[in-house]
């Protein structure tokens, strides 16, 4: 048998679940984003620091976040737009508990922001919010948690560049963000401060 169990990626770097709930990460490693405490790269899985009880892991472009059993979400690496959720915006070699957010399912993150699922069916998102990518009805940069407009019974959330989505119950999909190329789903290329919902598939 295999020792991971989960795995995500960032820009550079990818990390791994292991089956003891513990974490790897290898690859660049300039702004502390393996969790090592330090800031050199590594070509092999490097355990990150003071982390159990994961169930998922996931990268942006120098930061990575992992979602606990408890329902907390920890961060770790380059925070220059809050995307750490830890409240500042200094570099962090090591886990760094998210604030304000409890009771978290999912969590994925995007360029520079994240997002996470709670319990209760609500998404509350972090970073990066120069085009609405955290679907509060701002552009306003957040270092802490905020809820996301309209969303109720979510259950799965994507970040990607600087936009994101969320699955919920019904079976449909809500998008939010940089609306380029189509982005969001809805048959346009505008960009949403708040989630529109995407148009059924073709």
């Amino acid at each position: 048998a295999g020792w991971a169990i989960a795995i995500g990626a960032g820009e550079d770097h990818t990390c791994a679940v292991r089956v003891d709930g513990s974490v790897n990460c290898w690859g660049y490693n300039a702004y502390g984003q393996l969790g090592t405490g330090t800031t050199t790269n590594s070509d092999v899985p490097r355990k990150v620091l003071n982390l159990k009880d994961v169930s998922k892991v996931d990268g942006g472009e120098h930061f990575t976040c992992a979602l606990q059993n408890s329902g907390g979400v920890s961060c770790w690496g380059r925070s220059q737009y809050g995307q750490l959720g830890n409240g500042g915006t200094s570099t962090v070699m090591a886990p760094s508990a998210v604030k304000n957010l409890s009771k978290a399912v999912d969590v994925s993150t995007g360029r520079y922001h994240a997002c996470a699922v709670r319990e209760d069916g609500t998404i509350w998102c972090w970073g990066y919010n120069g085009y609405g990518a955290l679907g509060d009805g701002t552009t306003k940069v957040r270092n802490t948690p905020v809820k996301v407009n309209k969303i109720a019974n979510a259950i799965a959330v994507v970040a990607s560049n600087i936009s994101t989505c969320a699955l919920v119950k019904d079976g449909y999909i809500w998008c939010w963000g940089y609306g380029a190329h189509g982005r969001v789903g809805n048959g346009t290329s505008s960009t949403y401060y708040s989630p529109v919902r995407t148009l059924p598939v073709v």
